[in-house]
């Protein structure tokens, strides 16, 4: 990253990043406005923007994964959402990429966010999160930590633009920043 100019607003720090490693010169450069350390990021729909910090737009830019802190993770069947065929308590994943993510139950899986069909809150339990993916009759459902790593994963999966059920919709019209 690249720093253009550092100015001050009206007594905020404001400082303008661009990305442009590797790139050859058509392609257009993300610039990225920073305001007292946070940035208004929106990389596909002005109308869903994220708040980012610098270390989280770092990661973005360095390809590293947002890890999202589990309880534990398990198999579950969209049909009868109370069912767990499989689960993970010791060392449960999920890692949320920019085009991708990775969850683990039993084995490690990659799954492209063109292949989920929702994200929802599991109606058994109120702090589990529920993935379905499209041609599958299973589901990766995890319990975060907090509430708070629930509602970041549902902004994420929001802001890549990922259908969100109805329990979701209303968690995240609840918590809004």
């Amino acid at each position: 990253m690249n720093c253009l100019a550092i100015t001050r607003r009206q007594d905020r720090r404001c400082c303008c990043f661009f990305t442009a490693t590797g790139l050859p010169s058509d392609q257009p450069l993300d610039i990225l406005p920073v305001v007292d350390g946070s940035i208004t990021y929106s990389p596909h729909d002005i109308s869903v923007q994220e708040i980012l910090t610098l270390d989280q737009v770092e990661k973005r830019v360095t390809g590293a994964g947002m890890v999202i802190p589990l309880k534990v993770a398990f198999i579950g069947l969209k049909s009868v959402q109370w069912l767990a065929l499989g689960h993970n308590n010791p060392a449960p994943v999920l890692e949320l990429f920019h085009d991708h993510l990775v969850q683990k139950v039993i084995f490690r899986k990659t799954r492209k966010y063109s292949d989920i069909a929702y994200v929802d809150i599991s109606v058994t339990d109120n702090d589990n999160l529920d993935i379905a993916c499209t041609g599958s009759p299973f589901t990766f459902s995890c319990k975060p930590e907090t509430s708070q790593d629930l509602i970041t994963a549902l902004r994420f999966f929001n802001a890549q633009g990922i259908r969100l059920g109805d329990n979701a919709k209303h968690l995240l019209g609840e918590n809004k920043k």
